[in-house]
């Protein structure tokens, strides 16, 4: 049984989404707008993160997605992705709870949280 009609736009992951959005924060991507040329830029971090590179989200998805998501929601990831963080002994302490994720972190820091931390997406 076919609940939705095959026209129109293809849905896009919510799990895409929050990984991306991980992305920009932890790589200090200013603007969504940069976001959607990096990932237009280079179609292996966009198939990492659950997008088919031929059919990125418009920087509106992702406005929308910020603004539909509860902020607890991405409080849940960061803590999360922190705790594992300094289980894996990346990270010692956070300095400030409100700060974003440490910006100095290495590439394989990176994969480590978008492979471990990005599992938790079922938060939602």
């Amino acid at each position: 049984m076919i609940l939705y009609p095959s026209t129109g736009r293809p849905p896009v992951p919510y799990e895409a989404l929050l990984k991306a959005i991980v992305y920009k924060d932890i790589k200090n991507v200013s603007y969504l707008s940069d976001l959607v040329r990096k990932l237009q830029d280079n179609p292996d971090l966009a198939l990492v993160f659950g997008f088919h590179p031929l059919h990125l989200p418009y920087v509106e998805k992702f406005s929308a997605f910020l603004g539909d998501t509860e902020n607890r929601i991405f409080q849940k990831v960061r803590n999360y992705l922190v705790s594992k963080l300094i289980e894996i002994k990346r990270l010692r302490e956070l300095i400030l709870p409100s700060t974003p994720l440490i910006s100095q972190l290495k590439r394989t820091t990176l994969k480590l949280l978008l492979k471990i931390g990005l599992t938790l997406i079922s938060v939602r």
